[in-house]
């Protein structure tokens, strides 16, 4: 017996949860950058993604059958384990990046995955992945992948002290991705361990070049409303649908001369 999945219900899963095995590289994997710029949460991210999701018309056709037998389901459960951050990226891969283009792609929306190294980008510095255009004539977003078991690496322990004033960790996290995001004049970007994931924007407030960041996404979150007096709760695949349309609208960031001179470095070595 098989259950019919259309891609608007696909959309609100949880990512499978990661088969990490009892041998992995558990050092870190922060470059030594520090971002410096302004910070900013990003309060309203989960609830304008819920609204970019309820908004969109998709396709009412089943996208594809799953087997009903929880223990059988290849799509939400990882059998394949992973030890270092080349794992990692592979199933960040498949469960979001695959399945999320082939979503695009049958329900009208101009996105899709690709490999960095697929792209030339006329630069040293390569980042893990990049959501494109579907004409593939443009880059939309930039991402970084980091694995989830190396505590520096959490993005949870980084934003939690980030709201008791201690920035230091969420400044150093930061610091690569912030790079890739000006040295590609991208309004958008993400970071993510796959397990956590941090969607980022580009802004200048008040003449302060600042970079928003979103709550974190955790890859276990299944699509809730929650009432009116609280935030939604969205999934992974959601927010990268979100960021994406957002991006559509605009991806290149000019701060151009409305940034004044004592506020324009943005990362600088740690």
């Amino acid at each position: 017996m098989t259950t019919q999945i259309t891609g608007r219900e696909f959309m609100t899963h949880a990512l499978p949860t990661l088969e990490v095995g009892a041998h992995r590289v558990e050092s870190s994997a922060l470059h030594k950058e520090r971002f410096i710029g302004g910070l900013n949460p990003w309060v309203t991210f989960e609830s304008e993604a819920a609204t970019t999701f309820r908004n969109h018309a998709f396709n009412t056709l089943p996208l594809l059958a799953q087997r009903s037998n929880s223990q059988l389901r290849p799509l939400t459960r990882e059998v394949y384990q992973v030890g270092d951050e080349h794992g990692v990226q592979s199933r960040f891969s498949q469960n979001v990046g695959h399945i999320l283009t082939i979503i695009a792609e049958d329900n009208n929306l101009n996105f899709r995955f690709v490999d960095a190294k697929s792209v030339d980008l006329g630069s040293l510095k390569t980042p893990d992945f990049l959501i494109r255009n579907r004409p593939l004539t443009s880059i939309l977003a930039v991402g970084e992948l980091k694995t989830p078991w190396v505590l520096p690496h959490s993005l949870s322990r980084a934003i939690s002290q980030a709201a008791a004033g201690k920035e230091e960790l969420i400044r150093h996290i930061l610091g690569q991705i912030a790079g890739y995001m000006n040295e590609f004049s991208l309004k958008y970007g993400i970071i993510s361990t796959y397990e956590e994931t941090v969607f980022l924007r580009q802004t200048v407030a008040r003449g302060r070049w600042c970079l928003d960041y979103s709550p974190v996404v955790y890859h276990g979150n299944q699509y809730r409303d929650n009432g009116p007096r609280r935030s939604p709760t969205i999934s992974t695949r959601q927010g990268f649908m979100h960021i994406a349309r957002l991006a559509n609208q605009g991806s290149v960031f000019d701060r151009g001369q409305s940034v004044t001179r004592n506020n324009r470095l943005w990362t600088r070595p740690r």
